[in-house]
């Protein structure tokens, strides 16, 4: 979508969904209960699975299938997909689970709602788009409207939406307080409307194709991330103690009372390690493309670039090691200092470089240390920067806390990914003893 009338109304339908009130009080809550299943879940993996490794991935996008769905939805929709993965898992026979090449156990799934599972193998195809050879608006219409299974979804989640839309038109009408993801966007349009003096557009594609697209971005993206917040975390024992070291000393409550730090307390905790290793995992395992438009007629390194160019910024494309001289770097303005430490090495994994201390002498995070480009800069920046976020702290808590993540064997390890619309491990493998209590 361009940057026009269009993008600025979808936008500012989104306002109140990324506000901290809606973030910390409904958000956060919804998201820590799906990663409380997630622990059952793996619990129940590792146990049945006499503590062999297993697949993450499959679980980690149900994970965010979940929390995306309530973000919007709320209890609208009650049908868990970790509940039913949990169910399943719960009534499998450990003797009789088949293993794969490397005597990592393999499960089976259990299905998911029709909705749920449409959502999960549209994204997949959407992601696919990207690499495809074929012209991508080609396969995005003939996905769209010849597909013989992919044509009736995206009849069938319009009128899902559609639904969902007009049961948040019915709140309002009622003067009932918005409690779920649509019911802000439809309070925000009706808002908008009065003050246009126009109707609203509750009926309208564009608002059903705003949802959706937030449903698919939400749950793809987020779950690769996640991924590679685990794999690193495996394969750098020594940042995985001292990440476990900070929690456990800031939540010295939940630890002497035996349980878990709850939303709240990690949404609003100060936990500089935990920042810098979640802003690390995203420098160097980012998303791969960018796409911009050039908004004028200009130049870069020599490269004439009419407006309307689409330039992609390829984030996984160049390495790491520092340009060569050129004569263009004359026209460009020097290099700012980064205040953060750590490895000078740009390849190697370092929180470290994104800790800097303050007057007092204490480590602080600051996300400005180094240059990353995870969610994009600008007005075009990702709008869901802060769902992930809290996504990605409160899941990297709970699991730090309640697992020890150990090394996978060889042929399960390998950063190797693949590419589309994020970033993707090709091996995501894990293999948890659990904490027990919580110490």
């Amino acid at each position: 979508m361009k940057t026009g009338d269009n993008w600025r109304q979808s936008r500012n339908w989104l306002k109140d969904l990324l506000a901290p009130q809606y973030l910390h009080n409904v958000v956060g809550p919804a998201i820590h209960s799906s990663v409380l299943k997630l622990v059952e879940l793996w619990e129940y993996k590792s146990r049945v699975g006499d503590s062999r490794a297993f697949s993450m991935v499959s679980d980690l996008k149900t994970l965010a299938l979940d929390v995306i769905v309530a973000f919007h939805f709320g209890s609208d929709f009650q049908d868990s997909a970790l509940d039913r993965q949990v169910d399943h898992v719960g009534k499998l026979d450990g003797t009789k689970l088949p293993s794969g090449e490397h005597n990592e156990v393999e499960f089976s799934k259990a299905p998911l709602h029709e909705f749920q599972q449409a959502l999960t193998d549209v994204g997949d195809k959407m992601a696919a788009i990207y690499t495809t050879k074929w012209p991508p608006l080609i396969v995005a219409w003939w996905v769209r409207h010849v597909s013989p299974y992919y044509r009736p979804f995206f009849q069938a989640k319009d009128r899902f939406i559609r639904k969902h839309i007009n049961l948040a038109v019915r709140r309002y009408r009622n003067d009932e307080e918005p409690s779920t993801g649509i019911d802000y966007m439809v309070y925000r349009e009706e808002k908008a409307a009065r003050k246009a003096h126009r109707q609203p557009m509750f009926d309208k594609q564009i608002m059903i194709d705003e949802a959706y697209g937030n449903l698919i971005a939400g749950q793809h993206t987020t779950s690769a991330a996640l991924v590679w917040v685990l794999k690193l975390l495996a394969d750098y024992p020594s940042v995985q103690e001292k990440l476990r070291e900070e929690l456990e000393g800031i939540f010295v409550s939940a630890m002497q009372e035996n349980r878990l730090p709850t939303a709240s307390e990690i949404i609003t905790s100060k936990l500089p390690y935990l920042d810098a290793m979640l802003e690390e995992t995203l420098r160097l395992r980012a998303a791969m493309l960018v796409p911009r438009d050039a908004t004028k007629d200009t130049e870069l390194l020599g490269h004439r670039i009419p407006k309307g160019t689409v330039v992609l910024l390829v984030c996984q494309g160049p390495d790491y090691k520092p340009s060569p001289p050129s004569k263009y770097w004359g026209d460009v303005k020097a290099s700012r200092m980064y205040p953060g430490k750590g490895n000078p090495d740009l390849e190697v994994f370092d929180p470290e470089r994104w800790l800097v201390q303050n007057e007092k002498g204490d480590l602080e995070f600051d996300g400005s240390s180094y240059p990353q480009l995870a969610f994009g800069l600008g007005i075009r920046s990702c709008w869901g920067r802060r769902l992930a976020m809290v996504e990605m702290r409160i899941m990297t808590t709970l699991m730090t806390l309640k697992f020890e993540l150990k090394d996978v064997p060889e042929g399960l390890r390998g950063h190797e990914a693949s590419y589309d619309i994020s970033y993707r491990a090709k091996k995501g493998f894990l293999r948890l003893k659990s904490r027990g209590e919580v110490p």
